[in-house]
């Protein structure tokens, strides 16, 4: 089974038995006896990243704007405030554009900065931005 990311003693990959079976991701950490393994079950935002393939396709990053724009494969865009992402916020332009996608555009890296970013948060951000329409 092949390893996606290990972080912190966690080891997490994406796993799928046969066809039937979605895709879901394993957490393993190391154990006297094994390894335990737990399963997340798929939310709102993981279908539609998992089953409908969303996906982050490009990152620009614009510091002087105060600016990241995530370029989706679907042909939408978010925008987000650089200053959001403290890490971020205080990185030079070199560490900003030395950025690596994982699992083929589910989150994104910076190696520099040790900061990953999900497009399930993403998303989740971009839900809670949304202000509600008063009649």
């Amino acid at each position: 089974m092949p390893t996606d990311l290990v972080r912190n003693g966690f080891r997490f990959h994406c796993y799928s038995p046969d066809r039937r079976e979605l895709p879901h991701i394993h957490v393993a950490t190391s154990r006297k006896n094994g390894m335990n393994i737990s399963e997340n079950q798929y939310d709102t935002f993981e279908k539609v990243i998992f089953e409908d393939g969303l996906r982050i396709k490009d990152i620009h990053i614009h510091p002087e704007l105060d600016l990241m724009l995530i370029v989706l494969n679907n042909r939408k865009a978010l925008n987000r405030k650089l200053s959001s992402y403290p890490l971020l916020a205080k990185a030079k332009a070199k560490a900003l554009n030395n950025f690596e996608f994982v699992g083929e555009g589910v989150a994104v890296f910076w190696p520099d900065l040790d900061e990953d970013l999900s497009l399930k948060g993403f998303l989740q951000e971009e839900l809670a931005l949304q202000k509600p329409v008063l009649k």
